[in-house]
């Protein structure tokens, strides 16, 4: 009897690429559209901003406690501490480049 795949397999990886690579271009991207559109009050593009950010952290969450996801690189599995260090780095990340953007559209 052939080996069953791993059912939680195909979701950590789409949780892996979305906490590695395309939420975090969407926060970029989303930073671009504020300084573009922004001009003196929060808008739907701060909203959106929060909102990825705080995603990312869950979803980096869930990969690590329930889907037993693995570092960046791939050669050992995370830990809560990997957990920690990363989403300190997406908030002060996100917070950081937030003010900067928001700084030079006036806000401030």
């Amino acid at each position: 009897m052939p080996d069953r795949p791993n059912p939680h397999s195909a979701l950590s990886l789409l949780l892996r690429i979305f906490w590695t690579f395309f939420g975090l271009a969407a926060l970029g991207l989303t930073l671009a559209w504020i300084g573009t559109r922004s001009r003196g009050v929060l808008s739907v593009g701060d909203a959106v901003f929060a909102a990825l950010a705080v995603a990312l952290v869950v979803v980096r969450l869930i990969d690590v406690r329930f889907l037993h996801g693995e570092t960046s690189d791939g050669d050992r599995p995370a830990t809560m501490a990997d957990w920690a260090r990363y989403s300190l780095l997406v908030v002060l990340g996100s917070a950081g480049g937030w003010l900067a953007v928001r700084a030079v559209t006036g806000w401030f």
